[in-house]
């Protein structure tokens, strides 16, 4: 049997919707694999500390409704992740802006920053780019996770949802690694590989206020009123780029799942799909005549910008750059041969000061197709 992709349109954080559309769920996506569990680890995205309106992170209202179905099931409630920014105390911090520890105070749910937890070395087999990944040892002692992405475009990926989000189970020098070493088709494959080794037993996407543009915390939010779910990551995720029109052609994880036949079969079930408009980050561009490709490719990587009118000079760019390529001086200053175009620096940064400006190949080629 396929299997099935839950999507629900015209929801809201209000407790009466979320309440209709996890009921529908229920009835479309078969979870008497909740009965008899114990322990169950919810994973949300919490990048960094931004309150919920911004939507950057998982909804508190969407963490607090899960909840409420786990402990009908008497079920014992442990809420981790690990944010971009996690030194200082970033993750907890993190925790409270977006309202989750409040959440999680309603249901006696434990949190947990995962750069503070124990590690365990998982191997993956037959893997795209990675032989092995080290996860937090409360993986391995939850029942299984359920995966709490938030819809988002994002200035590396293209998109970041289901399977994206699981990369916060990586520790933290293993992610500054990636983001120095792999290119975006092999983060994206590393991306697949983490996947491969966690695989949750059910991913519900927040994308009742999605985030577009140049994500994932720079761009803007976006009302799209959905709620979608699937047992398989991948499906969820595939679903929804389809919906978005960001499937193989623009994102490279996508390309590679359909490259390498990974993505299952699948039906939709729910409201069914409709088009989800999801305004691109300026890494994406549709492509161009044969003879202007390589010239458009000069202009397809976004130039990072340092606004100091906005910069607090807190450091946190300089801290998170994998490459070493920021130093302070005291405002942030960067070397374009260490560059390594990871765009760490505009994820991480409190107040959006640094930002990602387009080149002239790029401006002209949207003139031409009339953006």
């Amino acid at each position: 049997m396929p299997d099935k992709v839950a999507i629900y349109r015209g929801v809201s954080y209000a407790q009466p919707s979320l309440s209709r559309a996890l009921e529908k769920l229920s009835r479309d996506i078969d979870l008497n694999f909740l009965k008899g569990a114990k322990r169950v680890l919810l994973k949300p995205n919490l990048i960094s500390a931004r309150p919920p309106e911004d939507a950057a992170t998982t909804h508190p209202a969407v963490v607090e409704a899960v909840c409420s179905v786990l402990r009908d099931f008497g079920i014992e409630i442990i809420i981790g992740d690990s944010s971009a920014v996690v030194l200082f105390g970033g993750t907890r911090e993190a925790f409270r802006v977006c309202g989750i520890e409040e959440a999680a105070k309603k249901f006696g749910a434990m949190l947990v920053a995962f750069e503070t937890s124990k590690r365990v070395e998982r191997k993956i087999p037959g893997g795209l780019y990675l032989e092995s990944v080290s996860l937090p040892a409360e993986v391995e002692e939850a029942d299984f996770i359920i995966n709490l992405p938030k819809l988002k475009t994002h200035t590396l990926t293209v998109y970041t949802g289901a399977v994206k989000n699981l990369f916060g189970l990586v520790s933290n020098p293993e992610r500054i690694r990636l983001h120095r070493e792999a290119d975006a088709e092999q983060f994206c494959a590393a991306l697949l590989d983490v996947y491969s080794a966690v695989k949750p037993r059910l991913s519900i996407m927040d994308g009742i206020l999605a985030h577009e543009g140049n994500g994932p915390t720079a761009g803007s939010p976006l009302e799209a009123g959905v709620l979608a779910a699937a047992a398989d990551a991948l499906a969820l995720d595939w679903t929804l780029c389809r919906m978005a029109g960001l499937g193989p052609k623009v994102n490279p994880m996508m390309n590679i799942a359909a490259r390498r036949g990974l993505v299952p079969a699948h039906s939709i079930t729910g409201d069914g799909e409709f088009p989800l408009r999801l305004k691109k980050p300026l890494t994406v561009f549709e492509r161009a005549p044969g003879f202007l490709r390589s010239f458009v490719m000069l202009g397809a990587v976004p130039k990072i910008k340092f606004n100091r009118g906005k910069c607090v000079k807190c450091g946190e760019c300089a801290l998170k750059c994998p490459a070493g390529a920021i130093t302070l001086s005291p405002y942030p200053e960067l070397s374009a041969e260490k560059c390594v175009r990871c765009f760490c620096c505009h994820e991480v940064c409190p107040v959006q000061a640094v930002e990602l400006k387009d080149g002239f190949p790029f401006n002209l080629v949207r003139r031409l197709r009339g953006g």
